[in-house]
């Protein structure tokens, strides 16, 4: 069960792609004091863990196709 999470982090390490993300993060919450750049960071990572946990465990039910 550890390394399926280690391997679903690591492909959304590389999908993320964050080093191409700052950038992108730091501008969108130019305006934003300490407090709301925190939320904002906080609710993007829970989002992104929902995701990334809907699809660890869920995954293949989503994704099956029936012929």
């Amino acid at each position: 069960m550890l390394e399926e999470v280690l391997k679903a982090a690591l492909s959304l390490f590389v999908i993320m792609s964050p080093f191409t993300s700052i950038p992108v993060f730091l501008s969108v919450t130019k305006g934003m004091d300490k407090g709301q750049r925190a939320r904002t960071i906080s609710y993007a990572v829970g989002i992104a863990a929902i995701v990334l946990f809907a699809f660890l465990f869920f995954g293949q039910a989503i994704l099956k196709t029936e012929n």
